[in-house]
This record gives C-alpha cells, structure tokens and sequence, in this order.
C-alpha cells in the first residue's frame, strides 16, 4: 500500500478513485478549465526595430471541430494567440517568428498595412486580416495560406471574448440559469431558427437567446440572422455587425478555396458557399469532394452538411 493509501478501507479508497475521477471530468467540462499553458514574452519587429508583446502558447488540448474546421480546444484557441502586431507599424508575424532580439537593421515599414479596426491591442481578427495584407503582396502568393488567414480571422471574430459575445452568452445563461452546454447542439439550436414562427410569445426570447448563442459559437451567420429579431434590442445591432465582420472574412476566403485540388479544402469550399447562402453552388462542391476518395472520415460531414442546402429549383 502507498503512503497515501494507509490507514483507509478499499471502499474509501475506490471512493477517492471516482471522485478524482469526476473531478477530472469537471474540470475538463469547465470553461475555467486550465487546458491551455501559455507565457508572455517580448519580440522585436523586423520591420521597424519596435518592441511587440506576444504570448507564446506551449500547449493546448484539442477538443474537436466545427463544420467551417475551426478547432474546438479547452482553454485558449491557438488562432487568437498564433500572431503578433508591431503597435508602430502594424507588421505581423507569427509570435514565434519574430525576432527576440532587436535587429540592428530593420527591413522597413510596410505602407500599404491598414488596420481594419482603431481597437489597441490590435484583436486577433484583425492581426489575421493584416497579414493577409502582407501575405497577398508576395511575389507568388499561396492560395492555401491566404484561405487560412482569412479562415482565422473568421474563427477570431467568433472566438474573442468581446462585448457582443459574452453579452450573448450572460443573457442566454441568466434565463436558463446554466452555461451554455455541448448538449445543447447545433441541431437542436437550427432547430429552434427554422421554427422562430410558432414559438409561444412568452418564450421567444429566451429560447432565441440560447439558439442565437449556440449557432454564432459555431459561425452559422444565416441562422443567427434568422433569430435577431427575436433578440432585446441591445443586442440586435452589435450582433449583426459581428456577423457582417464575419461574413466578409468568409467572402475573401471563398476565392482562395475554389482551385485547390485537396478535397478537405474542397469540403471547406463547400461549407463556405453554404454559410454564404450559395445553396446550388455549395451542393457541388459537396459532391466534388465526396468522389475523392481521399476525403475520408471527413465525407460523414460532406453529407450532412449537403443535406442542410436547399434543395435545387424544380
């Protein structure tokens, strides 16, 4: 017997056992989880010799993925700590590629860098919309690599804690008196959209609440929309501009999507027309990517998502 063990009965031990157990379970349930191991460090930019303050993220624990393929991790989201901006000049780069020492002779200022946004520190959305920027004005730009920053800032927009968001969140759990859980699923949420009309007066509120946060947590912009005149009126309009910010993520991702051969890229490409409302457009690209036989398991999602496009015009 160990150390610890002595002096207690096997069923006290047994009990210690689950009760760890559950422990562990709680912890990994919860949003205070700490999944996610991360340290502040500082960088210079190349480009003008200016200090940058990042966080270089050691570790996180995936937690699956959305349909749009945006990770689910607990803890932190990788995608909101991956860059970091130069508060001078704007430059950025992935936090582990900038320099941890002054460069002596600095490459220049970008000047075609324009922030979409006056917010400082510069939000990961944004940072990722930056180096598009830059990335796009490359002598041979990469298709795969600009679908992944415009990819990310989409993730972004849903993934910050912002006002809208946690606002969201706080009403929806205030009515039901819990956080938002993982058994309440997109479908069940979809669901509650499509069916926005015959809901009780008495309940449309809280019921568009919940499904509102669910659907945007997962980036379905056109059944959020579908809910927003069942929101307070608090609410109503900085959720739409989220949702516009993230509709033009999408738009400027589509292009990159549409030539690669690589059917999860496909796949993407499909789920993207889709949540842009390009129902017939989407249903094609589904198709395209489940005659790859490369897809795999992901061809389960090809499907499903297929069959929540309109069906084509008689």
């Amino acid at each position: 017997m160990t150390k610890k063990g002595r002096g207690r009965s096997a069923s006290e031990m047994t009990e210690m056992k689950w009760m760890r157990l559950l422990l562990t379970c709680l912890l990994l349930c919860s949003s205070l989880a700490l999944a996610s191991t991360e340290f502040r460090a500082t960088r210079f930019c190349p480009a003008c010799g200016h200090s940058v303050k990042v966080l270089i993220q050691m570790s996180h624990t995936s937690a699956g993925a959305s349909r749009d393929l945006c990770r689910r991790v607990l803890g932190t989201n990788p995608v909101l700590l991956a860059l970091g901006t130069c508060p001078d000049c704007l430059y950025t780069s992935w936090a582990d590629d900038l320099p941890e020492k002054k460069p002596a002779h600095p490459t220049g200022r970008l000047s075609y860098l324009h922030c979409p946004t006056d917010q400082r520190p510069v939000p990961a959305w944004a940072q990722w919309q930056l180096r598009a920027q830059i990335d796009e004005r490359k002598p041979k730009p990469d298709a795969e690599r600009l679908l992944n920053d415009w990819m990310s800032s989409a993730w972004s927009v849903r993934l910050t804690s912002d006002e809208i968001g946690d606002k969201l969140n706080d009403q929806a759990a205030d009515w039901f008196g819990k956080e938002i859980k993982q058994d309440q699923t997109v479908e069940w949420a979809r669901a509650q959209a499509h069916a926005v009309a015959s809901w009780p007066a008495e309940h449309r509120s809280d019921r568009a609440l919940l499904a509102a946060a669910i659907l945007r947590r997962e980036g379905e912009l056109l059944e959020v929309e579908r809910l927003l005149p069942e929101l307070p009126a608090d609410l109503n309009e900085p959720l739409r501009a989220s949702l516009a910010r993230e509709r033009d993520c999408f738009t400027h991702a589509e292009p990159y999507a549409a030539t690669p051969a690589n059917p999860v890229i496909i796949y993407l490409h499909g789920e993207l027309l889709r949540r842009l409302g390009r129902d017939s457009e989407a249903r094609a690209e589904f198709d395209r990517a489940l005659a790859n036989p490369k897809l795999g398991e992901l061809a389960a999602w090809a499907r499903e998502q297929k069959a929540l496009c309109a069906p084509p015009a008689p």
